[in-house]
């Protein structure tokens, strides 16, 4: 069932042209009449993307650096520290701000098998592909911005 409703996911996101909204449609409906039970409700949660499960994408991030990283210090038969984790962490936060496509993100993860400076040179600026949001630290001094000329 994953696999398919994952499937029809990706059918809608990537449905464009003349008779998009009725493909769409189509496609939710198909997907509403399949689900058992409460499926249905987070289906369209999922739609909505209101799952109310509090993971933010930070969450995920972290959850993710760790992983890769446990995992890679196991096969090496190695000891995790904190801040290794930490560090991972910044690291593949840096890179997803950079390139926010989940998609290159954990093939070059998996390709790489842990986070360290390749994964920069697998994931970077793109043209085309849109960056976060980088959003500048406030500055502690009331003048600390640009003197005019």
């Amino acid at each position: 069932m994953f696999a398919l409703v994952y499937g029809e996911f990706l059918a809608i996101a990537r449905a464009s042209g003349k008779a998009m909204q009725e493909e769409k449609r189509r496609r939710i409906q198909k997907l509403l009449v399949a689900a058992k039970e409460n499926e249905a409700k987070f289906i369209a949660r999922a739609l909505q993307g209101r799952l109310r499960i509090r993971l933010a994408e930070k969450t995920v991030i972290v959850a993710l650096a760790a992983a890769v990283v446990l995992v890679a210090e196991q096969s090496r038969g190695g000891q995790v520290s904190t801040t290794r984790i930490e560090q991972a962490a910044q690291l593949l936060r840096s890179v997803c701000n950079e390139c926010p496509s989940w998609n290159l993100v954990t093939a070059a993860l998996l390709s790489i098998g842990d986070i360290d400076e390749r994964l920069y040179e697998r994931c970077h600026l793109t043209p085309g592909l849109p960056v976060m949001p980088m959003l500048a630290k406030p500055s502690p001094f009331r003048g600390g911005g640009p003197q005019p000329f």
